[in-house]
């Protein structure tokens, strides 16, 4: 087919000309600025690219949504700038969900190019890839100064990132989970810096190689693995400054992994406290080979006795530091030997090492009562008067009538309360406009409202539906004894607070969950009442106010030094009033054929799937499966 060459510029309706394009032809964007109202969507062959080659002369702007779709073919761009400044503050049930919300270049289909292309949002990630054998190649692209990651890879999607740049990115440069087998993000003489959590962060099934690059950590970790697959080769792992240096509460750690393999050649770790955490109690194989460790406190701590090590040729007197022994020791398949080779018998208990180490680095990692600093959000309850907690119960009764409408005067509290190891208390709503019966948590936000968090809310709470409207005895707040309960009805609700507290202790271990993700508990899970059952979650509220963030700040931060990090700013003010950053999130109980579906298809597709069928909010199963659909 014959190459065409087209141009545009600012003053044409950029989607309707890219509409027109046939397989191979090439568009040529001169400069200007691009905005749209709608994101850009391109599923063709073709070539899209900067007349000048500079990505700062050609900037496309959609405000507070994703700006670029892929959603096939193998299109290429360019040295284009893609730009996803503050939005409005739409509300959740509100707004347009067309693309899942994410990232600014939303890669759902295909497997395009980008070729010194740069994305930052205010209130998303630069980059996403998403799908079952979608891919993307990522050459001299840059992601700066995102609200959430750099670049995501997950639910099957793949790529390469080489000669990039992610930097003062808040919730991560490069993320990468729920990797098909067989395939791999590769990562190659990049830069990574300075991200709010982890410059690399492999979970889920995520499986990883990166080669010939930089990762400095700046409060959090370095590198996060947890049940995934991760190979390092010549990486500089590096704090963003000496430990003598820092302006941050926070302890630095290099790389924290978890149920997963780990293979590191030819690397340096540089100014952390901790050069490498290993926890879990599975079975995992951590591999290091000529490794050196540069003014770090502790090179390895590990709470893992099942963990299988073989470290070798690492740099000479800072050899890895098991747990509970400070002396100099190799460690080889699993075995620790002394300088003599002789063996060691010592026995060591796990927790009071930890607590040991986190005295010596004032880092709260037991739970011990005597612990006299801790921030909000692990604050224990006693530590909030009861006043505090009228008040917030208060607060939240005003929220959840805005989204649910009156509670009803009925409380179906545990016998055992939360915070001592029992259930959540159930709060009813019976007449919320998407009708059924809501069952809502008000134990795991405390009176500050400090947490949990994630992407989408500054603190959330958890809910679960059923379409069984509320017995109307339960309406009317009448005492009922046992011998009256709605069996039926007792039963929803003893089996949807069940997965709600558990899914809250989840949350309450410094794990999260957020929209559009998924959860299953194993068949052969310790409860049978859990085992076996699947989950997806949805948002219900106003999603956090970032500050905001306009296209002249947004650019201008994509193009600075990258050396420079960005100036702190305070934290945008939560409007009372909208309750912006406190939100629900809402637990949708599927049967596992749909929630396999929906990895593959995308949680975010799957979602309106359900609207049309009116099976969402709800969790009952006592309806007919759900097939395919066509994605958007």
């Amino acid at each position: 087919m014959e190459e065409k060459v087209k141009t545009t510029n600012p003053n044409e309706d950029l989607r309707a000309v890219v509409a027109a394009l046939e397989p191979n032809d090439t568009l040529v964007l001169a400069p200007g600025i691009y905005e749209l109202t709608k994101h850009l969507t391109v599923d063709k062959d073709v070539v899209i690219k900067s007349e000048t080659g500079n990505p700062q002369d050609v900037v496309v702007v959609r405000y507070g949504a994703t700006t670029l779709l892929v959603s096939g073919g193998s299109p290429r761009f360019e040295n284009l700038t893609f730009v996803s400044p503050s939005g409005d503050g739409s509300s959740l049930t509100d707004a347009d969900d067309d693309v899942s919300y994410q990232s600014a270049v939303a890669v759902r289909g295909g497997s395009p190019t980008f070729v010194g292309c740069c994305a930052t949002s205010a209130d998303q990630s630069g980059f996403s890839v998403r799908g079952k054998g979608v891919t993307a190649r990522l050459t001299r692209c840059v992601a700066r100064e995102t609200h959430d990651g750099g670049v995501f890879f997950d639910e099957g999607g793949s790529g390469i990132v080489e000669e990039c740049l992610f930097a003062d990115n808040g919730l991560g440069c490069v993320d990468c989970e729920q990797t098909e087998e067989g395939t791999w993000v590769e990562i190659r003489n990049s830069r990574l810096l300075r991200s709010g959590y982890a410059g690399i962060s492999v979970h889920n099934g995520g499986r990883m190689k990166i080669s010939d690059s930089e990762i400095t950590g700046l409060n959090g970790y370095a590198g996060s693995v947890r049940d995934g697959v991760l190979e390092a080769r010549s990486i500089r792992f590096r704090a963003h400054a000496p430990i003598g240096e820092r302006d941050s509460e926070f302890s630095n750690f290099g790389l924290e992994v978890g149920n997963s393999d780990i293979l590191i050649e030819d690397s340096s770790f540089s100014d952390f406290n901790v050069a490498l955490f290993v926890g879990s109690d599975a079975e995992m194989a951590v591999k290091l080979t000529k490794v050196s460790f540069n003014d770090c406190p502790k090179t390895i701590l590990c709470a893992n006795d099942n963990a299988n090590f073989v470290v070798r040729d690492c740099a000479p007197n800072l050899v890895p530091e098991l747990i509970g022994r400070d002396d100099e020791e190799e460690v080889e398949n699993g075995e620790v030997n002394n300088e003599e080779g002789e063996s060691k018998d010592e026995d060591i208990d796990l927790d009071d090492a930890i607590n040991d180490f986190a005295a010596d680095l004032g880092i709260p990692l037991s739970d011990d009562e005597d612990d006299e600093e801790e921030d909000d959000y692990y604050k224990a309850p006693d530590d909030f008067s009861d006043e505090e907690w009228e008040a917030a119960d208060k607060r939240k009764d005003e929220i959840y009538e805005k989204w649910f409408g009156p509670s009803a005067p009925i409380v179906s509290h545990s016998v055992i309360p939360y915070d001592m190891g029992g259930l959540f208390d159930a709060y009813y709503y019976p007449d919320s406009k998407y009708g059924g019966t809501f069952i809502v948590s008000k134990e795991l936000v405390n009176p500050s409202f400090s947490g949990p968090k994630n992407r989408t809310f500054d603190a959330f709470e958890l809910a679960m539906a059923t379409r069984r409207p509320l017995p109307e005895r339960y309406r009317k707040g009448e005492s009922v004894e046992d011998d009256e309960l709605d069996p039926e009805f007792e039963e929803i609700v003893r089996r949807n607070i069940l997965a709600m507290t558990m899914i809250g202790r989840y949350v309450q271990y410094q794990r999260t969950i957020d929209r559009y993700e998924t959860l299953e508990f194993p068949q052969d899970y310790d409860d049978p009442n859990l085992a076996g059952r699947c989950f997806m979650f949805d948002a219900i509220g106003t999603p956090k106010k970032s500050a905001r963030v306009s296209l002249t700040n947004a650019v201008d931060g994509l193009f600075r030094d990258s050396e420079t990090p960005p100036e702190k700013e305070t934290s945008a003010s939560v409007d009372e009033e909208d309750a912006a950053g406190f939100g629900i999130i809402l637990i949708i109980e599927v049967f596992r054929d749909e929630m396999n579906l929906a990895r593959e298809e995308g949680v975010f597709n799957f979602i309106p799937h359900m609207k049309e069928k009116k099976h969402w909010p709800f969790s009952d199963l006592d309806r007919p499966h759900m097939d395919g659909h066509t994605s958007r």
